[in-house]
């Protein structure tokens, strides 16, 4: 926030506070210890950190706490690398207007130079009144005039700059991601330590890390149905094809037809989304434009900004349902009972599967299939 208000040196403000607390520590009183009033032997001395080291190494408690406090810490330290710019760049819309060109010219130098040199900032000039674009598709207009390598020096501060009035800024998304890390962190701190406190005084064995494990798995609620969904989805796809073989008189002949009618659904489905995060008030009537011109403006016209934002959870309301109606339509299917396993076929029908990429064929085929699913799922 202070970046977006006055400049990235501002940042550094926040530091005078921590000096400040940190100075005060100096002048605080210690505090009383069990130990201070407890005989001392003289014989006493202070074990060596190599020793301490090792025996805290036998302590399996301690080396799991270890192993799962660097684990969440480099989680931690990721996300809250890349978290705001990965928000940034899916939510906030981008085009260049007279102010992207002041607000460049603004960014300068201790020394007082450009920090994006001029000859870039002329080379936008074309892309002066485009309509706000998401990120990949800004990007890639970038690219075009301004080539790959002042791209990857200059572009954080084109995205900046560029950023579309009434779009989530990069500043915001920091700010607000930064106060849910601060609130959630402390909250949880107090709430982790008192409920270990609580169920450690009721005689529960390794309180505290079954709360950090606990409270952990519970956070993933989201990942849990994710995952619940796919792995219910997934399976039907493959059921669907052998309910279909199993009611069908000629396979070779009519599977073709029926497989070819499936991939017409699959592109089917992905069209309410895309009508849904259209900007209407901006695509002409489909008798003045004709149907080229209005599917052109519906590729054109998109959302931006919070009505976008709004408009895509319709799109998981939509899924959902779509899935219903399906699972409804299901119970209308044929019943097709499993065939009975025949002698000296194999239980496991994944098995039988994987013994079939013995066939070049086949392998060839699983290996294209799986590049295509990383390319429509990324």
């Amino acid at each position: 926030l202070l970046v977006d208000s006055l400049s990235w040196r501002a940042a550094f403000l926040v530091t005078f506070a921590g000096l400040f607390f940190g100075a005060m520590c100096f002048f605080m009183k210690a505090g009383s210890r069990a130990t201070d009033n407890a005989p001392q032997n003289a014989a006493d001395e202070k074990p060596h950190y190599a020793k301490v080291l090792r025996e805290l190494r036998t302590i399996p408690s301690f080396v799991l706490c270890c192993a799962g406090m660097t684990a969440t810490t480099f989680m931690l330290g990721g996300v809250a690398a890349w978290a705001p710019t990965y928000i940034f760049q899916r939510e906030a819309r981008f085009e260049v207007t007279p102010r992207s060109f002041e607000s460049l010219r603004e960014q300068r130098t201790t020394s007082g130079d450009l920090l994006v040199p001029e000859d870039i900032i002329a080379k936008l000039k074309p892309m002066l009144g485009a309509s706000p674009q998401n990120f990949g598709v800004f990007r890639a207009q970038l690219l075009e005039r301004i080539g790959e390598e002042p791209l990857k020096q200059y572009g954080d501060h084109v995205f900046r700059a560029a950023t579309a009035p009434g779009s989530i800024t990069l500043g915001m998304i920091t700010l607000v991601f930064g106060a849910i890390v601060v609130v959630s962190g402390l909250g949880a701190t107090l709430l982790g330590g008192f409920l270990g406190d609580r169920f450690r005084a009721k005689g529960v064995k390794g309180a505290y890390f079954q709360v950090a494990g606990w409270t952990t798995v519970a956070a993933w609620p989201f990942f849990v149905l994710m995952l619940v969904h796919c792995l219910l989805y997934v399976p039907t796809i493959s059921i669907t094809n052998s309910i279909a073989f199993a009611n069908m008189k000629d396979a070779s002949k009519e599977f073709g037809i029926v497989r070819m009618g499936g991939t017409i659904g699959w592109i089917a489905a992905a069209w309410p989304p895309l009508f849904i995060l259209v900007d209407w008030s901006q695509v002409p009537a489909f008798a003045e434009a004709g149907f080229s011109g209005w599917l052109d403006a519906i590729f054109k016209y998109g959302l931006t900004g919070k009505a976008l934002q709004d408009a895509t959870s319709w799109t998981y309301v939509v899924a959902g349902i779509a899935s219903l109606v399906l699972a409804v339509f299901s119970l209308s299917l044929p019943h097709t009972p499993p065939k009975a396993p025949t002698a000296g076929d194999d239980q496991a029908a994944w098995l039988k599967a994987m013994r079939l990429l013995a066939h070049p064929f086949v392998l060839v085929l699983w290996l294209v299939t799986c590049a295509d699913s990383f390319v429509h799922n990324c």
